[in-house]
């Protein structure tokens, strides 16, 4: 008998298509999502297509989020992360991963207390995240983050950048928006931080590393890329205007 050479070209295309589907649904795990930065990145990660899974590691669960059938929340102790793959509802391989975790001193209410959210918080999430499989890792840090600094904030942002960089991912992107560098006091510098990151909407923030965290693979010679304020500012303007 024949063989039906186009039955067998449609079972190519249908394994090419589901093939394609496959490459394109992108997995991502969040921390920090209810913050200032958090939530439009995590409303535009559900916007794109390439998306098919988020997931929002939180302390509760937040409301005021897109109504999404891609969109997880997962309520976890930042001391024992790594307990939230217990959970049978929770995706236990991601792609993609973003911690826009951050607090201020006065937030926190001691040194400690800051240092214990931005440096040990961020960087077990980190570890978690390779766990499950992470390619690319985005770490919201600031400009001016030093890990020699003298100063708390700065000092915390640089030391947990050289934490997260010693894991070894695939990609890192370190994005550092503006902390403008003047003035030698944590509380000098964390009213800089609190006040809108020197003029750069947090929503633009958000969207640009959705964006660009998602649909655009760095070179592979390019382990680890930093965003420095103006870069971010430029990549924010060449953003789609809202109607």
């Amino acid at each position: 008998s024949m063989s039906h050479p186009h039955h067998l070209s449609l079972l190519f295309l249908t394994l090419f298509v589901s093939f394609l589907s496959v490459a394109t649904a992108t997995r991502v795990l969040v921390i920090g999502g209810s913050g200032a930065t958090g939530r439009p990145l995590i409303n535009q990660l559900l916007s794109l297509p390439e998306v098919s899974h988020v997931s929002l590691l939180g302390r509760k669960k937040y409301d005021g989020f897109p109504e999404s059938e891609k969109f997880h929340q997962h309520i976890v102790d930042f001391k024992n992360i790594a307990e939230v793959s217990k959970d049978p509802s929770f995706l236990k391989e991601y792609d993609v991963a973003y911690s826009t975790l951050g607090t201020t001193r006065a937030q926190a209410g001691s040194d400690e207390a800051f240092y214990l959210i931005d440096y040990t918080y961020t960087v077990n999430f980190a570890t978690l995240a390779k766990k499950l499989g992470v390619k690319k890792f985005h770490l919201l840090t600031s400009q001016g983050s030093n890990a020699s600094s003298w100063f708390l904030y700065p000092r915390t942002k640089g030391q947990c950048e050289e934490a997260v960089k010693k894991l070894g991912f695939d990609y890192l992107s370190i994005w550092q928006p503006g902390l403008l560098e003047r003035g030698n006091t944590d509380r000098f510098l964390e009213k800089i931080a609190t006040a809108i990151l020197s003029g750069l909407p947090t929503t633009k923030l958000g969207k640009v590393m959705a964006s660009v965290g998602i649909q655009s693979t760095p070179p592979a010679s390019e382990k680890v890329k930093y965003f420095s304020n103006s870069e971010i500012w430029k990549m924010a303007d060449a953003l789609p205007d809202e109607n």
